[in-house]
């Protein structure tokens, strides 16, 4: 589905593959975590403390479904990702029916969380006519439920959450549920980004409130993020390709002054105007700068823009204080392997606190000269200022150029989560279009594993 950024203005992807590229990490097992049929893409995954337990969510488009529509599927690990077990949100109402966007969570004492867009069953597909529902249980053990964060209101638009949940040892508001999503009121006024949160486990949530963007710019793919003493951090991107942080040391009541992290400068086009970029990897969809955030004792934004040349595209982290002040420029990760142009892009950051190291994602064409074929990638950081070369951590690529592949390709962004020294990426996956279509994958890391190319 397209966000709601990508709804006002035109939108594409990348990719990356073939015999001259870099071989993958040794040794990593593949899991395809959907096998589903139809298509699989736009996947969150989050983690407990302990690293056994994985949540993640898909948007899913099922040729079985009445509408033939998206809907959103879960996925559950008990066994730190080895093996997976798939549910329906929609298994919890009969009148509204999960639509797209899906972002995972899990708190501290086991609470899983994924919150998504939804519609009225009954209802054509409609963007001004979204919500933002969210489903949670107790733990492995317990069953789903329901909750509406964003009620389905004539006239309003809502679209693309993310959420995370205070876990923060030190935070006065441990165990907090924050989601936000873009948000916007009628055909004139700007989308901004909206925030609700939770104290009982979902069960009820703050009224909506505008805590982001411009008043007169479209404002969308928001990342929150909570630091170990619990203060809030959100990160945007609008379409002047400005992205932004800013950060809340009450428990999201308020938020300090936006402080600019980057200018992702780059010529516009006929296919993606001014906030898009196009990728030749996937030629029905463009990309956007898709901004993330991780915190640990440093705050790191993460995000696609185009190369020095503009002829690229690239994967830059910028490195602040916990009060946002920069401690350096923007740096950028995806060194390239030759003198080939390549394109790296929809990057995912996850900081481990254990062993603080950042860990950033992304897919990447390096070594094709057509900068089609595509591989997801990693690398690791300890200060997320040197980088060294990402490695491939698909081990077959994908081509989102064929026939068979679906028109939103890899879709607007993809994740991975890292806890006590192991990381686990999550991807959109085409290497067997003609059977499966888009699949989710993923694999698990080691900084170790990684060295070892």
């Amino acid at each position: 589905m397209r966000l709601a950024l990508a709804g006002l203005v035109a939108l594409g992807v990348a990719g990356w593959g073939s015999a001259t590229l870099a071989r993958p990490v040794a040794q990593l097992q593949q899991i395809d975590v959907s096998r589903a049929p139809g298509s699989q893409v736009q996947v969150s995954i989050a983690a407990d403390l302990t690293g056994r337990v994985l949540l993640a969510a898909a948007n899913s488009l099922d040729p079985r479904a009445p509408d033939r529509g998206y809907r959103v599927v879960g996925y559950t690990s008990a066994d730190a990702g080895s093996t997976w077990s798939a549910f329906s949100p929609d298994g919890t109402s009969r009148q509204r029916c999960s639509t797209a966007d899906p972002a995972a969570a899990v708190d501290p004492d086991g609470l899983e969380l994924v919150a998504f867009v939804d519609r009225l069953c009954s209802t054509p597909f409609d963007v001004a006519s979204f919500g933002i529902d969210i489903v949670t249980r107790p733990g492995a053990r317990g069953r789903w439920s329901r909750g509406t964060v964003a009620p389905i209101v004539p006239g309003y638009g809502n679209d693309k959450p993310t959420a995370a949940i205070d876990s923060g040892p030190r935070s006065p508001y441990r165990g907090r549920i924050y989601v936000a999503w873009s948000r916007w009121h009628g055909r004139d006024v700007p989308i901004r980004i909206a925030l609700s949160t939770s104290d009982d486990s979902g069960r009820t949530w703050t009224a909506p409130r505008v805590v982001a963007g411009l008043p007169d710019a479209v404002s969308g793919f928001a990342t929150v993020a909570i630091g170990p003493d619990g203060v809030v951090y959100l990160t945007w991107t609008d379409d002047r390709r400005q992205i932004f942080v800013e950060r809340s040391t009450d428990g999201g009541l308020s938020f300090d002054m936006p402080v600019l992290v980057a200018l992702a400068a780059g010529p516009p086009s006929g296919l993606c105007g001014y906030s898009g970029f196009e990728v030749t990897a996937q030629p029905r969809r463009c990309i956007t700068t898709d901004p993330s955030i991780a915190v640990g004792d440093r705050v790191f934004v993460t995000w696609t823009a185009p190369g020095r040349n503009a002829a690229d595209r690239d994967v830059f982290v910028r490195t602040f204080s916990p009060t946002l002040a920069p401690l350096a420029a923007a740096v950028r990760v995806t060194q390239p392997r030759s003198a080939r142009l390549g394109d790296q892009f929809l990057a995912a950051s996850s900081f481990d606190r254990s062993e603080r190291r950042l860990w950033v994602c992304f897919y990447d064409t390096t070594g094709d000269p057509s900068r089609v074929r595509t591989r997801y990638s990693c690398t690791t950081s300890s200060d997320g200022m040197s980088w060294p070369p990402a490695s491939p951590v698909a081990s077959v690529a994908s081509d989102e150029t064929a026939d068979d592949a679906l028109d939103p390709g890899y879709g607007d962004y993809e994740g991975v989560v890292a806890v006590r020294g192991v990381a686990h990426p999550i991807w959109a996956d085409a290497r067997d279009l003609r059977n499966l279509g888009e699949e989710i994958y993923t694999t698990t890391l080691t900084a170790d594993r990684l060295s070892r190319r």
